[in-house]
């Protein structure tokens, strides 16, 4: 493992030559020897992608715990969370973002 940024990689490996007893000799009967099934004779191998290529994105350490004032007791109207994007830069991402009601709180301390 390493930390380099990589998508999924795909190889075929297919079978080619079969060795009987250390007898290479074309002279050999095809009957008498092994043989390669022409059918079934590849393999499709894909090693996934790793290292986050897309991105690993975290809260910011200083948007990991905010404290706002209650809403009309200050000029506060919105919170500013910083969303970081670490590692992989491919491409552009979307992110929704959902808030809930956090019921473990008694009801004068839910949100």
């Amino acid at each position: 493992n390493d930390n380099t940024i990589e998508l999924a990689e795909l190889a075929t490996v297919t079978l080619t030559e079969v060795v009987s007893d250390g007898n290479t000799d074309p002279d050999v009967s095809s009957s008498m020897a092994a043989q390669i099934n022409p059918l079934t004779s590849s393999a499709a191998v894909t090693i996934q992608a790793n290292d986050y290529p897309h991105g690993l994105l975290t809260f910011a350490p200083s948007s990991r715990s905010v404290t706002v004032d209650e809403p009309g007791t200050g000029n506060l109207t919105s919170v500013t969370l910083t969303i970081i994007r670490e590692y992989g830069t491919l491409g552009a991402i979307n992110i929704e973002i959902e808030t809930q009601v956090a019921y473990t709180y008694p009801p004068d301390q839910q949100a």
